[in-house]
């Protein structure tokens, strides 16, 4: 999970929904980054927290941080 965070981190993907498959031999492995609004609400229900909600959180704190370090988003 680690290795596949520092992806992101080096593509610059903030927030992504990830798909995985397991192997018949148990290796777990990545199917889909997904990057758009393309949310599944069967996972939504499950989790018990709206996607958009995250995002949106997530984007208030990059905002609030780079206004008061006078910086940027990135």
């Amino acid at each position: 999970m680690r290795r596949l965070e520092a992806v992101l981190v080096d593509m610059g993907i903030a927030v992504a929904g990830i798909e995985f498959l397991d192997t018949v031999g148990g290796r777990r492995v990545v199917h889909d980054v997904n990057t758009n609004t393309d949310y599944n609400a069967l996972i939504e229900a499950a989790a018990g927290v709206p996607a958009a909600r995250l995002v949106a959180r997530n984007l208030r704190g990059r905002l609030a941080h780079a206004q008061a370090y006078g910086g940027t988003t990135d």
